[in-house]
């Protein structure tokens, strides 16, 4: 029989956390982060960990263990989750991920998303490549394979570094990508430096493309990209998003009174850790939480009214940043993570099985509402999914919930009928090194009703010729 782990989803500051305690204390359950900033010692404000006073007494595993010097990633989190997962499971304890880095709670649902035989010790490349590297990449150009063979020298800071044609280094890597792994490279957007160089570094590695690898785990179990790892029941704690922007604002605004300033200063000392080409890096470790890059201006300020300036600016970039990565939190959970559960689920129906996932979405706008709407729906599913009882309809709970549900069903069947390909608008794109790309099925097929779009389709107005504009006078003198 699978283990049972409980997981909880949604933007920031919608109340995952305390929902996570709660379940816990009242299921004798302990809460594992997946936060990937919380990991790190320290820095409680700017990575916004829960209070002591908050956890209740509840154990919290995976949080503020990582030195900051260090970089953790998806292979670490898999290893470190489901090596406690395991122990938690012997000792009659319940599992409550929590946290809003949601590709490792998608990883931790999903068996064999990862490449196998990649490690948490796999961060740098072996100076030499697989053999077969080197045949793959003889469909390349001469210049290709001269850049194709500098891989592990590749560093992202110059991801926008131009050749002398003018062409980026990311757009180049994407190209290389697309010839020697076409399924691989139709799955990143061309400025997604990181997945497209991860799936190079796989060829270097293995010797095989990323796609041929994904078959391979595939034809080794049914339908393995929808095989779950454990018995799952997720909450989606959903806020709606005027209400959450405004909540973020505060946010950020009480942030700047915890201390956020001082926990910076500490982080800027470890810069020439990170810097790359004379450049600080913002795209690796500790240094990509929110509120440090937005507030480099302050810190560089001379003078106090310089300071004055730079302190209202970086606060307002925190809020623009927040409120993106709110954003960006919801599109993973709509367009990935729970059209995958319900894609999962209706497999499992076709074949007479058990799903072995259920997501349930309870709505924290109202915080006056809390108890009713978020802590009492969710501990009476819990109950029941613990009890092995029929669970109800997850529509049924609220009209939202039946709603984005109902949203998210269409979503499933188009990724699923169309894969996760990225096509290109032709018409919007002006710059071929930087095109409009766009997820194939419903978020294309938005794009195409968009005002945007459409816009860009309306026939220009044409002036009329000086011969048109002439006999148009003549009829009009008459």
């Amino acid at each position: 029989m699978k283990k049972s782990v409980i997981s909880v989803i949604g933007s920031t500051a919608t109340g995952k956390s305390d929902l996570a305690v709660h379940l816990a204390k009242l299921f004798k359950g302990e809460v594992i982060n997946a936060d990937s900033m919380q990991v790190y010692k320290g820095l409680d404000v700017i990575t916004n960990k829960i209070s002591e006073s908050d956890k209740r007494g509840v154990n919290h595993h995976l949080m503020s263990f990582l030195d900051r010097d260090k970089e953790y990633a998806i292979p670490h989190f898999m290893a470190d989750s489901t090596s406690l997962i395991n122990s938690m499971a012997e000792n009659d304890i319940l599992p409550v991920v929590a946290g809003g880095t949601h590709y490792y709670i998608h990883h931790l649902l999903f068996a064999n998303r990862l490449i196998k035989n990649e490690s948490p010790a796999s961060r740098s490349l072996p100076d030499v490549p697989s053999p077969s590297y080197v045949d793959i990449i003889s469909v390349l150009s001469e210049n290709d394979q001269k850049l194709a063979m500098k891989l592990p020298e590749i560093n992202e800071a110059d991801y926008e570094a131009s050749d002398e044609r003018g062409v980026p280094l990311y757009a180049r890597l994407h190209s290389i990508l697309s010839q020697i792994d076409p399924p691989a490279a139709s799955r990143w957007h061309i400025r997604d430096f990181r997945k497209v160089k991860r799936s190079l570094e796989i060829i270097w590695e293995h010797g095989k493309r990323r796609s041929d690898i994904e078959n391979e785990q595939k034809a080794q179990q049914d339908d393995s990209l929808l095989q779950t790892r454990y018995k799952n029941l997720v909450f989606w704690v959903y806020t709606d998003p005027e209400v959450l922007s405004k909540r973020l604002e505060r946010r950020v605004e009480k942030m700047t009174e915890q201390g956020l300033l001082n926990e910076i200063e500490e982080m800027r000392a470890l810069e020439n850790e990170f810097r790359v080409g004379g450049e600080q890096d913002y795209t690796r470790g500790i240094f990509q939480a929110i509120g440090y890059k937005e507030f480099d201006a302050y810190f560089k300020a001379t003078n106090s009214q310089d300071r004055d300036v730079a302190f209202k600016n970086g606060l307002e970039l925190m809020k623009i940043a927040t409120r993106q990565y709110a954003t960006k939190q919801l599109k993973w959970i709509q367009n990935k993570l729970i059209p995958e559960i319900l894609a999962h689920q209706e497999g499992a129906q076709k074949v007479g099985n058990p799903s072995s996932v259920y997501v349930y979405m309870v709505d924290s706008s109202d915080i006056s509402q809390w108890d009713e709407r978020v802590t009492k729906p969710a501990s009476e599913i819990l109950e029941k999914f613990l009890k092995d009882d029929t669970l109800p309809d997850p529509r049924s709970y609220s009209e939202t919930a039946n709603k984005l549900f109902a949203k998210q069903s269409l979503q499933a069947v188009s990724n699923a009928e169309r894969g996760y390909r990225k096509v290109i608008c032709e018409v919007c794109t002006t710059d071929p090194h930087n095109p409009v790309m766009l997820g194939e099925g419903l978020e294309y097929e938005n794009h195409l009703r968009s005002k945007a779009h459409k816009a860009k389709t309306r026939p220009k107005a044409t002036r009329p010729s000086e011969a048109e504009i002439a006999r148009l006078r003549a009829l009009k003198n008459r």
